[in-house]
C-alpha cells in the first residue's frame, strides 16, 4: 500500500510539473507576441532581440514538455482525462513553439520596416494585432480554467481575423500596384499579416484542444459542418 501511495504521489507531482511547464510556456508565448506587436507599433529594432531571447526559452520548454510527456506515458500509463491532458500538452507545446517563431518573425520584420523610407498606410493592421493577441490570451485562459464556452468563443473569433487578413492583403496588393516604390515595405507587411493570421490559427488549435480535454470531443475540421457548443 505504501508503494502504491508513493507511486500515486509521484504521478500527481509529474502531472502538476507538466501543467506548470505548459503554463510557463504559454506565458512566454503571450509575452513574445506582445513584444512583436510593440515592435510593430513603435518601430523599435531593439525589441527584435528581446523576441529572440523569449523564443529561445520557448524552445527549451517545448523540449522539456516533450520529455515530461514521454516519461508520463512510459512510467505511469495515464488513462481517460489524464491521457487526454498529456496528449493535449504535447499538441499545445507544438502550437506555442510555432507562436514563438511567428512572433520572432514579426518583430524582425518590424525592425526592418523601421529602416524603410517609404511607409505603407494599413489602417486595420493594429486592430488585427489586438484581435490575435486577445485570441491567444482567451485560448490560454480557456486551458487554465478548462472553459469550453471560452474555447468556442475563440473559434468564432477566428472568422473575424480571417476577414481582416484577406482585407489587408488586398489593401497591400493595391498599394504595390499603385506605388511601386512601396513594394519592399509592403512585402514585409504582407508577411507580417500572414504571420499574425497563423498565430490566430494556433490559438484555434489550442481552443480545440481544450474542448478535447474537457469533453473528449475532437472538433478539428468540423467547425464548418455546423458543429458548436450545442452540437452532437
Amino acid at each position: 500500500m505504501a508503494i502504491n501511495a508513493h507511486t500515486g504521489s509521484r504521478y500527481a507531482d509529474a502531472l502538476q510539473d507538466l501543467r506548470q511547464a505548459v503554463l510557463e510556456m504559454g506565458g512566454l508565448s503571450e509575452e513574445g507576441l506582445a513584444t512583436a506587436l510593440e515592435a510593430l507599433h513603435e518601430g523599435d529594432e531593439s525589441l527584435a532581440e528581446r523576441s529572440r531571447t523569449i523564443d529561445v526559452e520557448i524552445n527549451r520548454l517545448e523540449r522539456e514538455i516533450g520529455e515530461q510527456c514521454i516519461r508520463l506515458l512510459a512510467l505511469h500509463q495515464p488513462v481517460a482525462s489524464d491521457l487526454r491532458f498529456v496528449t493535449m500538452a504535447m499538441r499545445l507545446a507544438t502550437d506555442l513553439e510555432r507562436v514563438g517563431d511567428l512572433a520572432k518573425n514579426v518583430a524582425r520584420r518590424a525592425g526592418q520596416l523601421s529602416r524603410r523610407e517609404h511607409v505603407v498606410p494599413v489602417s486595420t493592421l493594429p486592430a488585427m494585432g489586438r484581435r490575435v493577441r486577445q485570441m491567444m490570451a482567451s485560448a490560454l485562459d480557456a486551458f487554465v480554467e478548462r472553459d469550453v464556452d471560452l474555447a468556442w468563443d475563440v473559434l468564432r473569433r477566428d472568422d473575424e481575423v480571417d476577414g481582416m487578413h484577406w482585407a489587408l492583403l488586398a489593401e497591400l496588393e493595391r498599394a504595390m500596384m499603385q506605388s511601386p516604390e512601396l513594394v519592399p515595405a509592403a512585402l514585409r507587411l504582407l508577411f507580417i499579416v500572414k504571420d499574425l493570421e497563423r498565430v490566430a490559427d494556433h490559438a484555434t488549435n489550442i481552443a480545440e484542444g481544450v474542448i478535447f480535454l474537457v469533453h473528449g470531443r475532437d472538433v478539428r475540421h468540423r467547425r464548418n459542418e455546423g458543429s458548436g457548443p450545442g452540437g452532437a
